[in-house]
């Protein structure tokens, strides 16, 4: 937040986006691979399909959730995964850390299309600037 106040200018604006934590993932079994929430992805240069599966393990001490990806294409059926760490802020957790820090927030946001933050948004999208 510091590097943001140093570099933002007086009357600018930043925009925060965090994932949103879903309960039922968060309590999910960690032993147990799910679908995504899509049926595949595409590739836009090549149209080539991918087909993925997502395993997670969420850590409630430190709100960081572990999750590997496992995922085969069209081309090449042999599997294979990434791993993404990502911490979990809550919404009133991630307001209090914005305002804590001397930013306001100007409006805040549930998905990309600008969509008021309601009770089931996918992302948090925070719309900020320096509080005066």
């Amino acid at each position: 937040m510091r590097s943001v106040r140093n570099h933002l200018k007086p009357d600018g604006a930043f925009l925060i986006q965090v994932f949103n934590p879903y309960l039922p993932l968060l309590a999910a079994d960690p032993s147990i691979r799910r679908k995504t929430s899509k049926e595949f992805y595409q590739d836009t240069l090549s149209g080539e399909k991918f087909y993925a599966e997502i395993q997670n393990k969420y850590d409630v001490g430190t709100q960081v959730m572990d999750s590997t990806y496992f995922y085969y294409s069209d081309s090449d059926s042999d599997e294979k995964s990434f791993k993404l760490r990502v911490r979990q802020f809550f919404p009133q957790e991630l307001d209090a850390l914005v305002e804590y820090n001397g930013f306001e927030i100007i409006e805040k946001y549930g998905d990309n299309q600008f969509t008021p933050f309601s009770k089931k948004p996918f992302y948090q999208n925070i719309l900020c600037k320096i509080r005066v």
